[in-house]
């Protein structure tokens, strides 16, 4: 089952006509194949962590969901990032999100660096970030500002609100 390239359009004109108001939200940018294996924070490491886990059919799409997940699972557990418990329980560590978030980042920076030729600079939390909003990067983690200044760059969670500076200091 695939979902056509008109499927949001198509879906609001059905509800329309029938007085009601599509909503559909995007969860991730990623298929779950490549959120099994990426370095970022993704939807199915959310889930994992999550206080409410999804309850998925399984059947169809969650099945594969739930598959996923314990992919994810195992993956994370070799990368270090989550343990299992004498009783075979898996956790995660509390800061997992912020790490993945963190270390995808990290490395997307670099390799922009190089292709820059400007040196990557990861702001503290609630330090200012001064620059021309100069793209936007989406990542496993979600998407991103490239802020440039006049040294170097940094990536900063993105805002819809950013979008009218794109160009603007």
């Amino acid at each position: 089952w695939s979902i056509p390239e008109d499927f949001q359009a198509r879906a609001e004109a059905f509800d329309a006509a029938q007085g009601r108001r599509a909503q559909v939200r995007l969860l991730s940018a990623l298929d779950l194949e490549r959120q099994i294996t990426s370095e970022g924070a993704t939807w199915l490491d959310r889930q994992l962590v999550g206080k409410d886990p999804p309850e998925a059919n399984p059947q169809g799409f969650g099945g594969e969901v739930e598959r996923a997940l314990e992919r994810r699972r195992r993956v994370l557990l070799r990368q270090g990032h989550a343990t299992r418990t004498l009783d075979g329980e898996w956790r995660a560590k509390p800061d997992l999100l912020r790490t993945l978030e963190r270390q995808e980042v990290a490395k997307v920076g670099a390799a922009l660096a190089n292709e820059k030729n400007l040196p990557f600079r990861v702001p503290e939390t609630g330090q200012p970030v001064k620059g021309r909003l100069a793209d936007s990067i989406q990542l496993a983690s979600g998407k991103f500002a490239v802020i440039e200044g006049s040294y170097d760059f940094s990536l900063v969670p993105w805002r819809p609100a950013l979008e009218r500076y794109r160009g603007q200091e």
